[in-house]
């Protein structure tokens, strides 16, 4: 079963004007980026074997980094 999250609210500040109807980029974060790191966690653990390459990212302080 596959949970859909909605994309966190852009905090950063944009360098151009941007129109409302594209998204911004921003940090994966809180809930958003907790669902990130657990399937990308489990899917380098079982599509690739958890090799250690792919052991790059860590979710500490609600942020997603690596």
């Amino acid at each position: 079963m596959v949970t859909q999250n909605r994309l966190p609210e852009f905090r950063g500040k944009a360098l151009i004007e941007v129109p409302r109807n594209i998204p911004q980029a921003d940090f994966l974060r809180d809930d958003f980026g907790k669902a990130v790191f657990e399937e990308y966690q489990g899917r380098a653990s079982q599509d690739y074997k958890g090799i250690k390459a792919l052991g790059v990212l860590s979710y500490s302080d609600g942020v997603v980094t690596g």
